[in-house]
């Protein structure tokens, strides 16, 4: 009896070993599978998103401001959940490198233009149906190559039926309030200095605006170019020329009128003495 039982212990382990095999194999399972769902309903939430014009209609081109910086994550999606919106409607923003977005305008900000209107948006999501309640947009910061959010901004759109929005609470905030009135004014000065640059390039310049190139006469280094620079001369020479020609023909019609006067007096005396030998004889 003492060996049969001994004999069945190799079994009960084997069980046991399969059953603590397969619990193990269970877990890393949910670990790869059920934390990702997990961890993407509860990012963490890292302050409010502004939305500029704070007031609009549909068609409105929108830029969105996070009130700081992501801290995980090194890209970005937007999205905008609210009643009618389905989970396969994709991102208002999709997927964008933080290194895509160039030199901050705000420094420790985020400044975003939505490229794609709400109308637009709203349509491609789900056709036909009236769009009107509370919207959340949310500034998502995740990895280039995954989709498991780590942190998010927020902010909350209230769109009528009349297809016009106003942005509530923090999202209806002024930029300048949010990014600091230094920092606000240097980009609006960057802004006239690029808008003036712009225009600058459309219009032609005027010789006075177009440096003149190393080496060049003194004249059109003075915006003057060498033709008008001898100007002068030329119509000096014009008029000189034609004062001469004036001067020779006058000298012309005096030299012919005097040997006219002499031919005629010739004649006249011609005359006279025929005459006078007539008389005499």
């Amino acid at each position: 009896m003492t060996w049969r039982g001994r004999g069945r212990r190799p079994g009960k382990c084997r069980a046991i070993a399969r059953l603590f095999a397969g619990g193990l194999v269970m877990a890393v399972f949910l670990m790869f599978t059920a934390s990702p769902a997990v961890r993407a309903e509860s990012p963490e939430r890292l302050g409010y998103l502004v939305v500029t014009p704070p007031v609009g209609d549909l068609d409105t081109p929108l830029d969105l401001v996070t009130e700081g910086e992501c801290t995980r994550g090194t890209a970005f999606v937007v999205s905008l959940d609210g009643q009618g919106l389905s989970q396969e409607r994709g991102n208002l923003v999709g997927a964008t490198k933080f290194a895509g977005l160039g030199l901050p305008r705000y420094p420790g900000h985020y400044v975003v233009p939505v490229a794609t209107s709400l109308r637009e948006y709203l349509v491609r999501s789900v056709d036909g149906i009236q769009f009107a309640g509370d919207y959340e947009l949310s500034f998502v910061c995740r990895n280039t190559l995954d989709t498991v959010p780590l942190q998010v901004f927020t902010g909350v759109l209230r769109i009528d039926e009349n297809g016009r929005y106003r942005a509530l609470g923090d999202a209806a905030l002024d930029v300048r309030d949010v990014v600091g009135a230094e920092a606000f004014d240097q980009a609006a000065e960057a802004d006239e200095l690029s808008r003036k640059a712009e225009i600058a390039d459309t219009e032609p310049a005027s010789p006075e605006d177009v440096d003149a190139p190393a080496g060049a006469p003194e004249a059109l280094q003075d915006g003057v170019s060498p033709s008008q620079a001898g100007g002068w001369w030329r119509t000096a020479l014009v008029v000189g020329g034609a004062l001469l020609l004036m001067g020779a023909a006058l000298s012309w019609a005096w030299s012919r009128g005097r040997d006219a006067g002499r031919r005629e007096s010739q004649i006249m005396g011609v005359g006279e003495s025929a005459d006078t030998s007539a008389r005499s004889s």
